[in-house]
């Protein structure tokens, strides 16, 4: 608005809705605005104009009424964000000292025990002493996702040193200007408090160069880094570094002999360890897992009897005469007899199916049968059922006369099962043993591995497509055998899903971004709300800190688990690249919401009452620019909230310790064998705790680069206080890498592939959004300057990616014969291993003695903590 008095003209790029009283008396004034303070002119006859810029975004009308400037609000987030994370950072200094097996699972674990846990050394000097572990002994320990996570930290925490070396002398730049009286600090040391076509803006691009090209310097330095690094991990002796996952194997191929003779042609046959062709085996997985239930059920009614003293029972139906009456019986004896007659049934179909795969391979004409039907599958025949006589049972009962050394079970009433009846029906399931059209197949040597990974395999597209083998624990082995077809439609429906939650996942945002505005949240929320809110003056200035804790909560709680569960549609085949594309899915949805979606409505909340717009909508981009140095609050608020929140979050391992809690004391039928291996409800024990979640922790990180190197050069603070999140968050993390956290999943350093993508994506944004702001401020020749960093920034780029995530990708030559050359370990360990489990699996003998042990804390309920 404009507003004329006698004296002197005053123009209003935004709504203020202020009341206010000038003295016409023809002197020099200054006109009050709560805390801000602005010079007013007066003239003479001849009317003058002069155009002042007030944003209402920041400082708001509710925060200006009520006293609340920009510097403030960070002060209050620091006074109770900072205050009580600083409270529980030095309790827990005391209770990890008192309590270390709760805080130092790794030393006592037998699944996840690392050495570098032995020593939990003293009350305060853990924060120093995690930083003495080297590089190569948290990857081998930790594993290489842990090691890039850290160093990720490390380079943001370097970047942050350049932009504290800028601010040095950015700030007496942007705070000496005489133009205008700032409202507060904060706005006193960012780039708005520069007057349009001041010639002070120079320096800015002047440190634009020097940050920007100190961070793509310190990024060619970071691929050094993971090069050396990843070559070392793709070194190390272990199944995964000797074998590859082949994918869309032709038809011809899809057996293990004519797999490894295939790669045999190429690489001689002595450079071939095994390979193995995934099956179809739904028969024997659903045997296979109903064994498991029966023996976890048995072992259950075995351990009642043990604490308790008495047998359980059950009511069956059992066929007489007849008739089928039902009689109760013992559960034991039931359970017992259902786990043998599963464990042959195994046993046997894994028998059957491998001795008929044999025969298909010296069967030429039934191959080629099988070839032209377009599956090489496997029929059950009239000499296989024959085979399953009750006289091939005494291998497996111990009853039996035929084994007369093995152990007695208690319950074993007789030496013969029966073959009829639903248990052991597996004959059903007459397509076990089809073929798929993927495997996996082990090498030898480590040249020939990185060789057949980066050979062509075939001359049509998408066959023989060959991939980096992941751990044998995180393989989902469902999602081995998926068609191109399957993978592609699957990804097509992943992306469209996305997309659409990115559309509504705006509307949330939206009204998270308005909570810094009460007049403006009114409109987005209903209206009895906005009553309410309205009539709590004393509520209002808590929104303010309350939006980003709900846009945390949301986007760190929330949001993970459902992109997880979309690509989960992509047809990912272990858990390692599940993670990694959940991670990169998060992190965009970051960057999006909580920045783009985050500055434009918070400029459009600034200005959406400007009736000049429609008039002129190039004015957005005005507003847009004014509004943006005070977004600095904003994003300042979510990292130090963030920051704040996670540190005790994690320290004190709240959502571990509150699963183990519920999985020791809940589950009371449950014994301690129990609850630490079936994990009931999803709730992990003490001793298994969850892996390390890197999409839902580091896609929060992923905000501080694009923060950084947006606001870095406009509000010089922003690096000092970034630099002073990302060491915290570095010793935290690296305490519990090393302490708690289990080194599987691991996608082997493609989780940091991703990351250096978005770094380079933040690059971009910050330098275009810099450049777009000098154009608004009407600098010409500071944004003429830009440009050549703009490009040079591309070029960059554009270099990086021309070998060397290739060269990274995979091991050098002279590494790999250096590797051949040297000792290697026992090959043997690796046979078997990429082979699906209910293939290998051998007979399930229950524990006779379980429970037991349980008997002494059925009387003392308190001792169930953990």
């Amino acid at each position: 608005s404009t507003v004329f008095t006698k004296f002197a003209v005053f123009s209003f790029t935004s709504d203020t809705r202020f009341s206010f009283r000038m003295d016409n008396d023809g002197e020099n004034h200054v006109f009050n605005w709560s805390n801000f303070s602005a010079s007013v002119e007066t003239f003479g006859s001849k009317p003058q104009h002069r155009s002042m810029s007030f944003p209402s975004a920041s400082p708001t009308f509710e925060e200006v009424a009520l006293g609340v400037s920009d510097w403030q609000i960070l002060q209050r987030t620091l006074e109770i964000f900072g205050s009580t994370s600083l409270v529980l950072v030095v309790l827990y200094c005391f209770i990890r000292k008192r309590l270390p097996f709760l805080f130092n699972i790794r030393a006592w674990s037998p699944g996840i025990y690392t050495r570098l846990a032995e020593d939990h050394f003293g009350w305060v000097d853990w924060i120093w002493k995690v930083y003495r572990f080297n590089d190569d002994e948290i990857r081998t320990e930790c594993g290489m996702d842990a090691l890039c996570y850290l160093r990720a930290l490390k380079f943001g925490f370097r970047i942050c040193l350049v932009g504290m070396f800028n601010s040095l002398w950015l700030i007496p730049i942007y705070a000496t200007e005489k133009e205008f009286v700032a409202k507060d600090f904060l706005s006193l040391v960012t780039i708005n408090n520069l007057p349009d076509g001041s010639r002070r803006l120079l320096f800015s691009v002047l440190a634009a160069y020097i940050f920007f090209g100190s961070a793509m310097y310190l990024l060619l330095k970071e691929f050094r880094w993971f090069t050396s690094n990843r070559h070392k991990f793709l070194s190390e002796f272990s199944p995964r570094n000797y074998t590859i996952f082949v994918r869309h194997i032709p038809r011809e191929l899809r057996d293990n002999k004519r797999l490894k003779s295939f790669f045999s042609s190429v690489f001689g046959s002595n450079n071939i360890l095994e390979a193995q062709v995934d099956l179809d085996v739904l028969g024997l997985e659903k045997r296979y897992n109903k064994r498991q239930k029966v023996f976890e059920t048995l072992e259950h009614a075995i351990a009642m009897k043990n604490i308790t003293g008495s047998e359980s029972t059950l009511v069956r139906e059992q066929e007489s005469a007849g008739d089928n009456t039902p009689t109760t019986i013992n559960a034991i004896e039931a359970y017992s007899q259902d786990l043998d007659e599963l464990n042959f049934s195994v046993s046997k179909a894994q028998k059957v199916i491998k001795e008929r795969i044999v025969r298909e391979q010296r069967s030429k004409n039934k191959y080629k049968k099988d070839r032209n039907s377009g599956r090489a599958s496997i029929s059950f025949g009239e000499s296989d059922t024959a085979s399953l006589s009750n006289s091939n049972l005494s291998r497996i009962h111990p009853s039996s006369p035929a084994s007369p050394g093995d152990a007695i079970r208690p319950y074993s009433t007789t030496g013969q099962l029966p073959l009829s009846g639903k248990d052991v029906d597996y004959f059903r399931f007459r397509n076990d043993g089809g073929a798929r059209n993927a495997g996996f197949v082990t090498f030898t040597h480590i040249s020939s591995c990185q060789a057949a990974r980066q050979l062509n395999q075939h001359h049509t597209p998408h066959v023989m497509d060959i991939y980096e083998a992941p751990h044998p624990r995180e393989i989902f082995w469902n999602n081995i055998g998926l068609s191109h077809k399957k993978i592609a439609i699957g990804k097509l429906g992943s992306f469209f899903l996305t997309i659409i939650l990115l559309i509504l996942w705006t509307i949330p945002t939206v009204v998270i971004v308005s909570f810094g505005d009460i007049s403006q949240l009114r409109e987005v929320i209903p209206s009895y709300i906005g009553d309410w809110v309205e009539e709590r003056k004393a509520l209002q200035p808590w929104l303010v800190l309350l939006g980003p804790v709900l846009l945390i909560g949301l986007n760190i709680g929330l949001l993970p688990e459902i992109l997880k569960i979309i690509s989960k549609i992509e047809g990912h085949f272990s858990e390692s690249t599940l993670e990694s594309a959940t991670f990169y899915k998060v992190s965009f949805f970051t960057i999006v919401q909580t920045f783009f979606v985050s500055t434009i409505a918070g400029s459009a909340i600034a200005g959406y009452k400007d009736i000049s717009i429609a008039e002129n909508p190039y004015k957005i981009i005005q507003i847009m620019a004014s509004t943006m140095p005070y977004q600095t609050t904003y994003f300042l608020q979510i990292i130090l909230v963030s920051t704040f929140i996670r540190v005790p979050f994690e320290l004190f391992r709240c959502l571990p310790l509150s699963q183990a809690f519920m999985a020791a004391n809940t589950w009371f039928h449950l014994t301690w064998k129990e609850k630490m291996t079936t994990k009931p409800m999803r709730f992990h024990a003490l001793c298994d705790p969850w892996h390390f979640q890197y999409a839902r922790i580091f896609s929060n990180d992923i905000l501080n680069f694009v923060v950084l190197f947006t606001f870095g050069i406009i509000a010089p603070i922003v690096p000092w206080v970034l630099a002073a999140c990302q060491l915290l968050l570095r010793t935290v993390y690296r305490y519990n890498f090393i302490f708690n956290y289990s080194s599987v999943p691991d996608s082997g350093g493609h989780m940091w592939l991703n990351i250096i993508n978005l770094v380079q994506a933040s690059l971009l944004i910050g330098e275009i959004t810099i450049f777009a702001y000098l154009i608004i401020k009407q600098v010409m020749i500071a944004a003429f300057f830009m440009v050549p960093l703009i490009f040079g920034t591309i070029l960059m780029l554009h270099y990086l990616r021309q070998k060397h995530f290739w060269v990274a990708d995979f091991l050098p030559l002279d590494r790999c014969v250096e590797v051949d050359s040297g000792e290697k370990g026992d090959f043997s360990l690796f046979k078997g291993q990429y082979e699906r489990p209910c293939l290998v699996a051998g007979d399930l003998e229950p524990d006779w003695d379980h429970g037991k042990d349980d008997r002494a804390w059925m009387d003392d309920r308190s001792k169930m903590s953990f």
